[in-house]
């Protein structure tokens, strides 16, 4: 009989916690969410739609999609272009090493693991489900360790991620998140919000960089200020042509 808040409850609780810790994304205003979607290209999500917490808004990505990367994008008042088209050339894969890795952590934690510790709690299964944890937590650091160059990690963040993974199996479960929130993209966050939101959305996305910029311009100092308002204008002549 499974008994509610047993141990073993306790310690899929754990991991789930871990898991939904790691899945949580948190953006500051000038920042955006742009992740692949299946419908369309690229989807894009600026701070209003997510939770507000303080002065940060706080994103949770589809959890089910394990491999699909979350790039975080910052917007420079400086930058109005907005016409180019961001640089996006094998965003979508450049972390696929890694889905066999987050997959596998997904299956031996979350399907493997509650099989073995409800249904079948030997000593030679869950001696079995604990070596198949942590041999995909080790393949996870030595894929780390090795792309640390290629991804624009970095050798020491690499390492920091790598022995994490080791010591709390369900990071490896976000890794792909992990990793490319932290990468870059030539292309900011008004430009992604132009060429990817649907009517709504940009019309949405306007208003609220526009609003950014007038709490900007009251704050700044002086060096500052005549670039903001210039970026305000070319906001505000955007949303005022489009409804015309």
């Amino acid at each position: 009989m499974i008994r509610l808040f047993s141990p073993e409850i306790q310690l899929l609780l754990v991991a789930g916690f871990f898991f939904f810790y790691e899945a949580s994304i948190l953006i500051y205003e000038n920042e955006a969410i742009l992740m692949p979607d299946g419908r369309k290209e690229w989807d894009v999500k600026i701070g209003p739609k997510g939770f507000k917490l303080s002065n940060k808004y706080l994103f949770f990505s589809n959890i089910l999609l394990l491999h699909r990367p979350v790039y975080r994008l910052t917007w420079d008042p400086k930058n109005l272009d907005i016409e180019v088209k961001p640089e996006l050339t094998g965003a979508t894969t450049k972390f696929s090493e890694f889905n066999y890795v987050v997959y596998g952590a997904a299956i031996t934690i979350f399907i493997i693991l509650p099989v073995a510790l409800l249904f079948n709690p030997t000593p030679v299964t869950l001696l079995t489900t604990t070596l198949g944890i942590y041999l995909n937590s080790a393949c996870a650091a030595w894929l780390l360790l090795r792309r640390s160059g290629q991804i624009k990690f970095g050798l020491k963040l690499a390492r920091k991620t790598a022995i994490e993974c080791l010591l709390c199996p369900p990071i490896t479960l976000n890794l792909v998140r992990r990793l490319s929130t932290s990468d870059s993209l030539k292309t900011s966050a008004l430009a992604a919000c132009y060429r990817y939101c649907d009517e709504l959305d940009w019309e949405q996305s306007k208003a609220h960089f526009l609003d950014l910029l007038n709490q900007s311009i009251e704050i700044e100092n002086e060096n500052e200020i005549e670039s903001l308002v210039t970026a305000r204008t070319f906001v505000s002549n955007l949303i005022q042509n489009e409804n015309i």
